[in-house]
């Protein structure tokens, strides 16, 4: 049960078919506006952790290599290896040459004589 803003409980009620996406993602938005807006995001996280727990290993590179997917995942570039972020831990920027390895991860590879190339 959910807590409406004045503390009465409210019964969930799914907001439309279980077989829609637009459904949980109607119900995330509700859970935000009934409560705290960080629900909305934080229930989207939890929903899509589920799913991708649930997926074949073909359906995640799949979901990976569809264009919306791919183009959210280069806003987010990060060390394949660390998952250090440019900029906010202090290298580079996104798209300025950027191979998927931090410094320190890509020191260690070539120390280490891997190249991908």
């Amino acid at each position: 049960m959910a807590k409406k803003k004045n503390g009465t409980k409210q019964k969930f009620v799914a907001p439309g078919p279980l077989d829609k996406i637009e459904t949980f993602i109607q119900a995330a938005k509700n859970h935000g506006e009934l409560d705290d807006p960080d629900h909305e995001v934080g229930d989207l996280q939890d929903m899509l952790r589920v799913a991708f727990r649930l997926m074949l290993p073909g359906q995640v590179k799949a979901f990976a290599r569809d264009p919306k997917v791919d183009a959210v995942l280069d806003a987010g570039e990060a060390c394949i290896k660390c998952r250090a972020v440019p900029e906010t831990d202090g290298y580079g920027t996104v798209g300025d040459g950027f191979d998927g390895y931090c410094p320190s991860c890509a020191d260690k590879r070539e120390e280490a004589g891997v190249y991908d190339d």
